[in-house]
């Protein structure tokens, strides 16, 4: 009989990320630091409160509500596995803040000379 040989390790970029975590039927999203990142998944910090097997959806960069599982849970750190490979640029990548005009003139340096 041929042995199989264990699936090799995925190779991970160690990040220093800011990442929302929403856990379903909780109101608000938690805020986690992203230790590593692969395309299929990531380590998080300030994960006490998750729970093995938990469905979650995670904002990062770019990204948006990433389905993920969460695969394991030891002390404060979590290891994600997403339901579909991610683009780690796009984690990488800060998100831009909203554009909010206020007041009556947002643009000083848009005023027409007369």
């Amino acid at each position: 009989m041929a042995e199989v040989e264990p699936k090799a390790r995925e190779r991970r970029e160690s990040v220093f990320l800011k990442a929302l975590v929403t856990r379903f039927g909780d109101p608000g999203a938690t805020t986690h630091r992203v230790r590593n990142l692969s395309p299929n998944g990531a380590c998080i910090d300030q994960a006490a409160m998750l729970r093995q097997r938990q469905t979650v959806l995670i904002d990062v960069g770019v990204l948006e509500e990433v389905g993920a599982t969460i695969m394991w849970v030891t002390g404060d750190m979590a290891g994600l596995k997403f339901a579909h490979p991610i683009a780690i640029d796009a984690a990488k990548t800060r998100s831009k803040p909203a554009h909010v005009e206020t007041g009556w003139n947002a643009d000083p340096w848009s005023i027409r000379q007369r």
